[in-house]
């Protein structure tokens, strides 16, 4: 509900190979257990999470859902996850250079329940085998209406379990398990799937709960880290997605006074907006955040990484190998023991041997650690070699056949002094074939990771120095209100006189009220004359202002405007000046006559004006730059280790989008990097404009809701009106960007929220991004620039090389 993408998994319905099923289980779907001789059929029943899917598909859908049943679901596993074997299934895999754990020591051993509830004030009784359990309600809706979740820890009990929901001495709902919590297993296996029931009240209620657009995030938390700052804002409506987790929705909590205190970070600019928040409100931890601007230094490694095995050790002869492979992330728990935790320290291929272990299953080790130069004799065989027995390496002596392990994992060895360090360097090396087609894509995709972290790096340095450019923008779009509303209100000439009446009087006479627009003459007049204007449409006035002078409603006042004091030279005698409206007399001789041109409530610039500081916005994006470099980071390793799922080309297109829109804002940084306070007037046109462009390449790298902390991407234009250049080369892409489900929009959420993270496989996910940018016209690429063009242009050279090549 908090990310609100653009799909939801709903897992899938018929997958009881890997336990993802909600459908029920149908006995003549279960031909992969007996083809696949498994010992016992793992599949267990999960229907009970189909009941709350309507409720939620609601919420999700409409922001509101109505609760017509009262009633609960309850899930557990059927024995302690510690009590029986694992069969080597591990939480997370090696091969992807996680640190592996062994169910028993991350899986929680309890009861889950999810609860749908009409109203508050419920008491919760779980009981296992008869005996009451500690029940834990960890989510409780605001309103009393909605989701209540909690568990109950086994505790070393056994038996059937119970559960009664109660309210004011009544129960509500009663559910009575059908399947014991026991230590035995079959086949003494253990079996981490769920067993899943519910159970409803037979009464009927209508309640509608409240819409979740009237709340705010009131609870969530963070990584690492981040988990102090995210705490404490998440706890006040701030948490910002990348950085924070949202747990629990509601009403705005009541903030602690302003202080007034500006929070800057400490070291990392991913702390810049936490701090920011909070240390306005009066918390600011020292560890993260400074009253004081301090320099930034930033961090090698994005703090949103996971952490790495870094050292370990192994089973008797697998030590040395564990050793190794375990210092550079690989360290599987079946024959590894990971010891040291931190930096992944990658080290790329240097050859590729196909090795396999002597004897038994290896788990990977020798394949990993051959392949980069480290292959202990004693354990493994590559396939240059023949074993002890004369047998070669496609010689599997358990089944007596011969298996063809050529590449196995499509490994490809490249010389990583000869990478290329630029698009067109390596645009050169595909024509000169100087570098092996192979290595194309993988230093595609690592020119892309490097220049992505050094924008990083650029942009969240350069923000931490803009202060006082984005104060001097602040200011200038204030400075332009007022005389856009003077041309606006021009006698004679200014649009804006078609929505009042005036009151004139020229000369001292002629009083009288008429539509503006007929008073045409008077800043011609050669005698003093007054205005009192009367607003007669206001809706058409304010459309007017903000369509053609991209001013707001709130930035108007009405007032008093007075004109500079002329001394207007008229022939004749001084008593022979006309009193008509309009220059005239006659005779001889001239005078110098003063004269005065005043108007009353007429249109001026207000004097609160408050104009959103573009800082909110760019400094929000730097969580999801650092996300975006984390997931950009993994996509290169996994292709450097040649287990990456989707197609290389995919990969790249949809990573380059983002990192050109990124390279457009640092160029927009460094282009203004050297215009001060006092500057002509086109300086101070092209400091907006160059702040504006900033703005739209780094709304979509926040995502949909990017645009509201600028009140919304059309503000763009309407400043760019204000100033008078809404046509400007640098804000040629907000016909792109103003369209949330455009093809920037897509991709970032695709990359942000799909990789890795989504029901689909990665090779779907990035097909789906790099079709979106695909589906750019060569006249929307235009809109994002020259430069932008000439990257994207290199990237796809070299691509269609790649093709060529293959």
């Amino acid at each position: 509900m908090w990310w609100q993408p653009e799909f939801v998994e709903i897992i899938s319905w018929n997958d009881y190979g890997e336990s993802h099923h909600i459908g029920p289980l149908r006995d003549n779907a279960m031909a992969a257990f007996d083809i696949g001789e498994a010992p016992f059929n793992y599949a267990l029943q999960h229907d009970g999470w189909r009941d709350i899917l309507p409720f939620a598909i609601d919420m999700y859908k409409n922001n509101v859902s109505t609760i017509t049943k009262e009633g609960v679901v309850v899930w557990h596993r059927l024995s302690p996850a510690a009590d029986c074997s694992p069969d080597n299934t591990t939480v997370n895999t090696a091969s992807q250079l996680q640190i592996e754990f062994s169910p028993g020591a991350i899986l929680q051993d309890a009861v889950f329940f999810t609860a749908l509830l009409a109203e508050g004030n419920n008491e919760f009784n779980i009981k296992i085998g008869g005996i009451v359990a500690g029940t834990i309600l960890y989510n409780e809706p605001e309103s009393g209406a909605g989701l209540y979740m909690g568990y109950a820890e086994f505790n070393g009990l056994s038996g059937v379990v119970d559960l009664q929901i109660s309210r004011g001495g009544q129960t509500v709902v009663t559910f009575s398990g059908s399947k014991e919590i026991a230590s035995i297993c079959a086949n003494g296996y253990s079996n981490f799937n769920a067993f899943v029931e519910s159970a409803w009240s037979e009464n009927s209620v209508s309640v509608q709960v409240p819409s979740l657009s009237d709340t705010v995030c009131i609870s969530g938390t963070g990584s690492g880290e981040f988990e102090m700052l995210c705490d404490y804002t998440c706890g006040h409506g701030y948490c910002p997605r990348g950085a924070c987790v949202c747990s629990a929705f509601g009403k705005q909590p009541t903030l602690p006074e302003w202080t007034g205190v500006i929070g800057y970070p400490i070291g990392d600019d991913s702390f810049g907006g936490l701090c920011g928040f909070a240390c306005g409100l009066g918390y600011c931890p020292k560890e993260h955040c400074s009253t004081v601007e301090v320099a930034i230094t930033p961090p090698i490694v994005s703090p949103f990484t996971p952490s790495a095995c870094t050292g370990g050790s192994g089973i008797g002869d697998w030590n040395d190998i564990c050793t190794f492979t375990c210092a550079h992330g690989f360290c599987p728990i079946a024959l590894c023991t990971c010891e040291e935790t931190g930096v992944l320290d990658i080290f790329e291929l240097t050859e590729t041997a196909n090795a396999v272990s002597l004897g038994g299953d290896d788990f990977g080790l020798c394949n990993f650690a051959c392949n980069r130069g480290q292959c202990p004799i004693e354990v493994c065989l590559d396939d240059d070699n023949e074993d002890q027995y004369g047998w070669g390496p496609d010689y599997n002596a358990t089944d007596d056949s011969y298996y063809d392990l050529s590449d196995p994992l499509n490994l490809i060895y490249c010389d990583a002094t000869s990478k290329p360090t630029t698009l067109d360097d390596l645009l050169s090396a595909t024509d000169s074939q100087s570098i092996s087609s192979q290595c194309w894509s993988r230093w595609t995709l690592s020119i892309l990771l490097e220049t992505l972290g050094n924008l990083q790096n650029e942009y969240n340095t350069s923000v931490q120095g803009f202060d006082d450019k984005f104060g001097y923008y602040v200011q200038w779009v204030k400075d332009s209100v007022g005389p856009a509303l003077t041309d606006f209100m021009d006698v004679g000439a200014g649009n804006g006189n078609a929505f009042f009446d005036c009151r004139w009087t020229a000369g001292g006479t002629g009083k009288a009220t008429v539509p503006c627009t007929q008073i045409s003459l008077l800043n011609g007049a050669a005698e003093s004359w007054d205005l009192e204007y009367t607003l007669t449409d206001s809706d058409g006035f304010y459309a007017a202002v903000a369509s053609q002078l991209g001013i707001e409603k709130d930035w108007i006042a009405f007032g008093d405007w007075e004109g500079p004091t002329d001394c207007v030279i008229v022939q004749g005698p001084v008593q022979n000046i006309p009193r008509a409206i309009g220059p005239g007399g006659s005779g001889g001789g001239s005078s110098c006559v003063k004269v005065t041109h005043r108007k009353t409530n007429v249109p001026i610039a207000a004097s609160d004006i408050v104009v959103t500081n573009p800082k909110t916005v760019i400094e929000a994006a730097m969580p999801n730059i650092t996300a975006l470099t984390t997931v950009a980071m993994a996509l290169y390793f996994e292709l450097a280790i040649g287990v990456n799922e989707a197609n290389a080309s995919d990969t790249i297109t949809a990573l380059s989008t983002p990192v050109f829109m990124l390279q457009n804002a640092v160029d927009s940084m460094n282009n203004i990097k050297k215009i001060g306070a006092e500057v002509e007037e086109e300086d101070k046109k092209n400091l907006i404009l160059e702040i504006l462009g900033i703005v739209l390449m780094v709304v979509p790298i926040i995502g949909e809701g990017g645009g509201a902390l600028f009140d919304g991407i059309a503000n763009v234009a309407r400043i760019a009106a204000l100033i008078g250049d809404i046509g400007n080369v640098a804000l040629s892409a907000y016909d792109i960007v103003e369209d949330p489900s455009s093809a920037p929009f897509a991709i970032m959420g695709l990359l942000l929220g799909g990789v890795g993270k989504s029901y689909k496989s990665d090779e779907e996910v990035l097909g789906e991004a790099a079709a979106a940018r695909r589906g750019l016209s060569d006249a929307d690429l235009a809109q994002f620039g020259d430069a932008f063009v000439k990257s994207d242009s290199d990237v796809q050279s070299i691509l269609k090389a790649c093709i060529k090549g293959e």
